[in-house]
């Protein structure tokens, strides 16, 4: 989400590369986390390189939920957007 820090719970949010990024101590499961999300117009962390890789998940000393799925053990991962996880992380 780009532009101004928002001003609600101004501690939840982390900028970085011209973008902001919701945190929250709430305790959700997978769907619900994305419900959430989906309903303040948010999606799921998707990590395209390894930069974000080292900027959120590094760091984070907590459970986060990010936006990578799978439909089964046999099925491939893939992110909410549909598009599928790359090895090169």
């Amino acid at each position: 989400m780009a532009g101004d820090k928002p001003s609600v719970c101004s501690d939840c949010w982390k900028h970085h590369g011209g973008n902001f990024y919701y945190f929250t101590k709430e305790r959700k499961t997978y769907q619900e986390c994305k419900a959430n999300c989906s309903s303040r117009g948010f999606k799921l962390l998707k990590i395209e390189n390894k930069d974000e890789l080292m900027n959120f998940l590094n760091p984070l000393a907590n459970f986060h939920w990010i936006g990578l799925t799978r439909k089964g053990m046999a099925s491939h991962w893939k992110w909410e957007d549909g598009t599928p996880h790359s090895s090169h992380l």
